[in-house]
């Protein structure tokens, strides 16, 4: 009984210890997204402010060298519409980015965490397994 004492109190540090080490990540894993999260809208907003500077600057040189304004309009709104596509493809293929950053914090912090679950999970199948199959004796 002392031997089943023993490994269960091993156990459960050893759970303990996964426990924390889940926690920090996803601590970490948290901190990454609100840091993205508050630089995309940072990012936006100056962009934004700087975008429209840009279109009513373009405007005014087209119209100043000839170009009536309902032309000159459609050409500002087209290359908005450009823009705001090309950012939203840019948006878009970093969210699916984000997906991948809980296995890049797994594999730098625990790079082996997949082969020590695996040999954790074998080792108490056998343990148990044979915990259950009483033992039989050889006789000759």
């Amino acid at each position: 009984m002392s031997a089943m004492n023993n490994l269960m109190r091993i156990l459960g540090i050893t759970s303990l210890g996964a426990s924390l080490v889940k926690a920090k990540l996803v601590q970490r894993f948290v901190g990454e997204i609100a840091s993205v999260i508050t630089l995309a809208i940072a990012t936006g907003l100056m962009a934004g402010a700087l975008l429209v500077g840009a279109f009513f600057v373009l405007y005014e040189a087209l119209v100043h060298y000839g170009l009536e304004p309902l032309p000159a309009q459609v050409c500002v709104i087209g290359l908005a519409l450009g823009t705001v596509a090309f950012l939203t493809k840019t948006l878009t293929d970093k969210l699916r980015g984000l997906r991948s950053i809980p296995e890049r914090i797994v594999h730098t912090e625990l790079p082996f965490s997949g082969h020590l679950n695996a040999l954790a999970d074998s080792f108490m199948e056998g343990f148990l397994k044979s915990a259950d199959q009483p033992q039989q004796s050889k006789q000759h």
